[in-house]
């Protein structure tokens, strides 16, 4: 194929080169006609064309690089610009659509319906709307939320998008943003309460705050009267008020706030940190229902404005000529006459409470005065009482007296009772004693008497049993003799049915005597006999017992009874001698008692009288009692008289010192202060424009380094495809062919490569990448009726400047080659002279390196082109990645070094002036605090020489607490960015520590980047009020997030004028600033420190409560890092191509090496590792390049993003230097799968006669 190319292309027969050139020199001597002329330059134009377009077809991998690089360049140079583009114009719509504000008016003192008419004159303004709204609280699962009700406009303008629901249009009936819904889990249809935050609607009250908000000192006084003196100055008008809302709201509809797009349903952003405002949400609500005619802002849309883009500069100039004729032409007028109004207002109160309090203190004199002449009545009185007492109290001493001497008579008296019952108890003693022992013996004698007869009635009972046994012994004796006497006349033989038997049987039984069954007669006398004899012993002995008894009976109990009987009548005797005494002493115990009786009566006589004496005494103290309450109440009286009198003259100098001094309240107050705004200083509109603008200088920078490797592409491929068609172009010029029509063959191959690659990146550019950057944005920001719109300038001039780029890159290729002779052309081209590289005086190195190491040396270094191309391409797309993770990282570690390294507190409390005591005195009951510093923390702001602004966070440190800062803040002086930013790629080169005092402010690094300050530079800052200093810059100090700016408290009295102010005295606790807010460092884990911090918002003390831990774990900026994302991505896309492009063209350059290499011996794999190798040297050469080019523009671009609030100090993390090197090196290994087989299909032979 390549000898077919340099020796055959376009010609029949295949005849050399060379003899054409003999016979085209030979040729030019003779005359040619000129029909033959133009009929061979009509055949040779048709075979060019069809060889450009064969040349063509075997560089299609040119072709594609080259338009691969174009359609990156023009995809990122378009894209983030048209993505950008349709949210500004998206945005600009929206605001047309609802109406957004061009200008707000808003004063210190509230607006007026004559503010508003003196608008409508003013050159310029199409449309005036007044408007109110009032600060209310609502209650959100259990905390109270900030609300701001905002009164729908009736003349079109700041109009809320309605997304659900119907808009409001009778009083009670409120429209709501979608974040109130998601936090309070309420639907449209709902009723929910509002609170107003503060009752009062007055007028200059807010002045005095506007006027003076770093004075907490008040002179509240301690009667009515001092109160109205105080009330004077802060009544409203009778016909003023502030404006007042529905308290009981039904949610009718669901709205998008147009000065706020934020997205409550997306991720996170940034815009939370830049919002100076202390409201959590607005609810919109119609006219019907508010009352008040004090405006609390006026909305102009300006003629012609809205034919602007609205982040246009025309705009902003259209906007500006407004604001500059209203306050040139009314606002000193109306600011004068607003004070007016309110000074006459104010004054015309004051007098009448000035004559009220008058009146008060002259009707007090006159009380004090009746009540002296009462007093003296009274004391009068009491004399005449004290003297009557003093009488009944001698009568009750003297009655006193005879009941005592009464009731010692008695007492002597029951002494001698009490002695005679005593002795009557005595001898009742004896006497019972004796009956005692009268009864004792009474009852043992009657016991012996008892026994005795017992004892005789035994004996007597025993001889009368003995004689009845004796008789019956004496019976049955009978009986035997009988029986016996009968059976003596029996027959032996024993008729036993004879009645004599019968009989003598009977009498047997009776005794006891068994009769057999065959009796015998001599038995039966033997059982006789023994009976009889038995019985006759027994008969003996009873008669022996009886005589016993009866010797008993007549010895021992007879004389025993005679002795009983002396006993008894002695013993009763004496118990009649007993009874006889006891009647006596009973005679004498009744004597006895009835005289006892007899004194128990007079003695209760004798207490009645006493009780009632003691009645009269208790009487008597108790008038005594009374006479000293009377006369301690009439010391009293005379007391409070004088305290009255003496309070009241105090009170009537009070009052005329408080009148004198709200008099020069009244003559102090200032013009009221006009604040002319444009949509830049809405929080919402500042916020998109510097996220999107943010974006759109990052589309400005990137594409300048896409351009320059496309260039840097196009000139390293033409230039090696013109080196190939080196022969043939020397054959076109031979043939007459010019240089411009021999140059067309690949600049139109060029430029073909690079429309089509450019008309692909067009379609990426204003379809792909805006779609994939809305879909970012509106995570961000809600964006209604988004379009993809074509810029047919932007487009055509996109691809121009490619399309230029590489023609003239091609052009600059091709001129290098044309400007030889045709000759020296379709000669080869001469190897390089040799020439020994560095490296090789390098002797010790150079001699320990391989053969093909010192051919890979030589050839990477004599080459200085190819490696600088490869070097150049290689490096520019590591940076581009580089760029892109720098911008990531310090994104990604802005958080944890601002709340992590600068901010060492742990949490920020801040509450209104009026709650800050009880705040301070929360944290403290709380325990959970290690360390604080008290604060006034005010949102002002800050400007420089050129009039440029910038909302600040003013921060007001106590005179004894000014090092202590220093534990809080790490007030590091900020480092110089030096030349281009250089320092950047070591680190920002930051000073020393800076220490607060009285020689200046200490401003922020974000915010005095945002303006251009240096340290010893000169602001213009407020207090959030009217009042307005120039203030030394004493340091700029490292900070990333916020513009805080510190001041000490004696500089704030200075510049401020904060009257009564002693700072040398303050101690952060007892000053004349309200110290608002509170730094303070936090026992326990960062998710305790952060559970508190929400716990802590929810006081009704607390405005807000910031957990430094909360925020460093929850601090994104997820719009940036898509975007980085992005670039990263074309950034390694066109670093693959890169590497394709260089090497091919390294491989189409080193055929003949290759098959040179291939005739000697070498493998396939062998040479792949010959030229693989050169190319991964080359690689890490260009990544070695690459790195710190990639973090020094990746300073330069962050440089770049000068967003409001925020500084980017440039990070790159290690492994993202990592993973740049690994994704290089990857592409450098993917493209070694590409680029071996085509080394594997070189043809030794073929190539080594290709140049032949």
């Amino acid at each position: 194929m390549a000898t077919a190319r340099h020796s055959h292309t376009g010609f029949p027969g295949g005849r050399p080169v060379k003899h054409l050139v003999k016979q085209r020199s030979q040729s030019v001597k003779r005359p040619v006609k000129q029909s033959e002329s133009d009929d061979r330059g009509s055949s040779v134009s048709a075979m060019f064309v069809k060889d450009a377009l064969r040349c063509w077809l075997r560089s299609w991998k040119r072709f594609v690089s080259i338009a691969v690089i174009t359609l990156l360049g023009v995809a990122v140079l378009t894209g983030i610009y048209a993505g950008c583009r349709d949210a500004f114009l998206a945005a600009s719509r929206f605001y047309d659509q609802q109406g957004l504000h061009d200008l707000q008016v808003l004063s210190t003192y509230g607006l007026t319906g004559d503010d508003a008419a003196a608008l409508r004159r003013v050159e310029g303004v199409e449309t005036v709307q007044p408007e109110r709204s009032q600060t209310v609280t609502a209650t959100v699962k259990g905390t109270k939320k900030i609300v701001t009700m905002q009164e729908i406009g009736t003349e079109g303008l700041d109009q809320p998008y309605l997304q659900q629901g119907d808009m409001p249009s009778k009083a009670g009936e409120v429209a709501v943003t979608q974040k109130f819904l998601n936090d309070s889990g309420l639907e449209v249809g709902d009723d929910l309460t509002v609170t107003p935050r503060s009752a009062s609607s007055t007028v200059l009250a807010g002045a005095e705050d506007k006027s003076n908000s770093g004075s907490g000192k008040s002179s509240d006084g301690d009667t009515d009267t001092v109160g109205a003196a105080e009330d004077a100055t802060t009544s409203n008008n009778e016909k003023e008020q502030s404006p007042q809302f529905p308290t009981e709201l039904t949610i009718t509809a669901v709205v998008l706030d147009p000065s706020d797009l934020n997205n409550p349903a997306g991720y996170s952003g940034m815009t939370a940190f830049r919002s100076t405002s202390s409201e959590d949400y607005v609810f919109f609500a119609p006219s019907d229902g508010v009352t008040g005619n004090v405006y609390t802002a006026i909305s102009i849309a300006v003629a012609g404005a809205s034919e602007y883009d609205t982040f246009s500069d025309d705009y902003d100039a259209a906007i500006k000529t407004v604001a500059d004729r209203i306050e040139s032409q009314i606002q000193t007028q109306r600011q004068k006459a607003r004070r007016q109004q309110i000074v006459t207002s104010a004054q015309n109160t004051l007098d009448a409470a000035k004559a009220d309090a008058l009146k008060q203190l002259d009707e007090g004199q006159q009380q004090i005065d009746s009540n002296r002449a009462e007093l003296e009545a009274n004391e009068t009185k009491l004399a005449e009482s004290r003297t009557q007492l003093e009488q009944n109290k001698a009568s009750i001493t003297d009655g006193e007296r005879q009941i005592a001497e009464g009731r010692a008579q008695i007492a002597s008296a029951r002494q001698q009772i009490a002695q005679g019952r005593q002795q009557i108890a005595d001898a009742r003693a004896q006497l019972e004693s004796g009956k005692a022992q009268l009864t004792s013996a009474r009852q043992q004698l009657d016991a012996a008497q008892a026994e005795l007869t017992a004892n005789r009635s035994k004996v007597e009972q025993g001889i009368a049993q003995i004689d009845q046994g004796v008789a019956q012994l004496d019976q049955m004796l009978q009986l035997i003799q009988q029986a016996d006497d009968l059976l003596s006349q029996l027959d032996p033989n024993i008729d036993v049915d004879s009645s004599t038997w019968q009989t003598v049987k009977q009498l047997l039984a009776s005794l006891g005597i068994t009769v057999p069954d065959v009796p015998f007669i001599s038995a039966l006398r033997q059982q006789l006999d023994a009976k009889r004899n038995e019985l006759q012993s027994q008969r003996s002995d009873a008669i022996k017992q009886k005589t016993e008894l009866q010797q008993t009976l007549d010895g021992t109990i007879a004389p025993a009874q005679n002795a009983l009987d002396q006993q008894n009548a002695q013993l009763t005797a004496k118990e009649q001698e007993a009874a006889a005494g006891e009647a006596e002493l009973n005679a004498k115990l009744a004597e006895l008692e009835s005289n006892a009786a007899q004194l128990e009566t007079r003695s209760a006589q004798l207490e009645a009288q006493a009780a009632q004496l003691a009645g009269g005494k208790q009487q008597l103290e108790e008038g005594e009692k009374q006479l000293k309450d009377g006369e301690q109440q009439l010391e009293d009286g005379k007391q409070q008289l004088e305290d009255a009198q003496q309070e009241l003259d105090e009170k009537r100098s009070e009052a005329e010192s408080e009148f004198a001094k709200q008099q020069r309240r009244i003559d102090d107050v200032a013009n009221a202060r006009w604040y002319v705004q444009t949509r830049s200083s809405i929080d919402g509109f500042s916020s998109l424009k510097s996220d999107v603008s943010s974006i759109e200088s990052i589309g400005r920078a990137f594409p300048v380094v896409f351009l320059l490797v496309a260039v840097l592409m196009s000139l390293t491929t033409m230039t090696r495809m013109v080196e190939e068609d080196r022969g043939l172009i020397g054959t076109y010029l031979g043939l007459g062919y010019g240089g411009m029509v021999v140059s067309l063959r690949y600049l139109l191959f060029a430029l073909l490569a690079c429309l089509v690659g450019g008309g692909i990146g067009l379609l990426v550019g204003f379809l792909g990448i805006p779609a994939f950057l809305l879909i970012v944005i509106k995570g961000l920001y809600i964006l209604p009726d988004v379009r993809l719109e074509y810029d047919w300038g932007y487009g055509t001039a996109g691809i121009l400047l490619f399309v230029v780029g590489v023609g003239v890159a091609t052009a600059l290729a091709c001129r290098s080659e044309i400007r030889h002779t045709p000759a020296a052309l379709m000669r080869p081209k001469a190897p390089k002279a040799g020439a020994r590289i560095l490296l090789e005086r390098i002797r010790p190195v150079w001699s320990r390196l391989s053969f093909l190491g010192k051919v890979t040396a030589r050839n990477i270094f004599r080459f200085k082109s190819r490696l600088l191309m490869t070097v150049g391409g290689v490096a520019g797309c590591t940076a581009l990645i580089i760029c892109g993770f720098a911008i990531n990282d310090t994104v990604d570690t802005i958080g944890v070094k601002q709340y992590g390294q600068i901010y060492q507190y742990d949490l920020m409390v801040v509450s209104n002036d009026d709650d800050a005591a009880a705040m301070r005195k929360q944290v403290k009951k709380d325990g959970r605090t290690t360390e604080t510093l008290n604060l006034r923390v005010d949102s002002a702001e800050m400007s420089n020489a050129a009039q440029e602004s910038e909302t600040i966070q003013l921060m007001a440190v106590p005179n004894n607490s000014l090092n202590k800062l220093n534990d809080m803040v790490t007030l590091e002086e900020a480092g110089d960015e030096g030349w281009f930013g250089l320092p950047n790629f070591f680190g920002a080169s930051g000073g020393g520590t800076v220490t607060l005092d009285d020689s200046g402010v200490i401003v922020a690094q974000s915010a005095a980047n945002s303006l251009g300050v240096h340290a010893g530079d000169t602001v213009t800052v407020s207090n959030g009020g009217s009042s307005r200093a120039k203030i030394k810059v004493a340091a700029v100090v490292r900070n990333l997030i916020g513009s805080d700016v510190y001041i000490s408290e004696r500089l704030y009295d200075q510049k401020f004028a904060a009257r009564g102010i002693d700072s040398s005295v303050s101690d952060g606790e007892s000053s004349t600033l309200t110290w608002n807010a509170m730094l303070a460092k936090l026992k326990g884990s960062d998710g305790e420190q952060a559970e508190y911090a929400d716990r802590l918002g929810e006081e009704s003390s607390v405005v807000k409560a910031v957990s430094c831990a909360h925020l460093e774990a929850t601090f994104k900026f997820d719009l940036m890092a898509a975007v980085v994302a992005l670039i990263v991505g074309l950034a390694g896309g066109l670093a693959l191509v890169v590497l394709f492009t260089l090497a091919n063209t390294n491989v189409s350059e080193r055929v003949r090496e290759m098959a040179t290499l291939k005739v000697l011996g070498f493998y396939d794999r062998e040479v792949h590792n010959y030229v693989n190798r050169e190319m991964m040297i080359l690689t890490g050469m260009g990544v070695v390049v690459g790195l710190p080019l990639g973090r020094w523009i990746g300073g330069l671009l962050t440089a770049a993003l000068n967003m409001p609030s925020l500084y980017f100090e440039v990070e790159v993390h290690w492994y993202s230097y990592a993973i740049a090197v690994a994704v290089t090196l990857a592409f450098a290994l993917l493209v070694q799968l590409f680029t071996n087989p085509v080394l594997d299909r070189i043809e030794p032979v073929s190539s080594l006669k290709s140049v032949e």
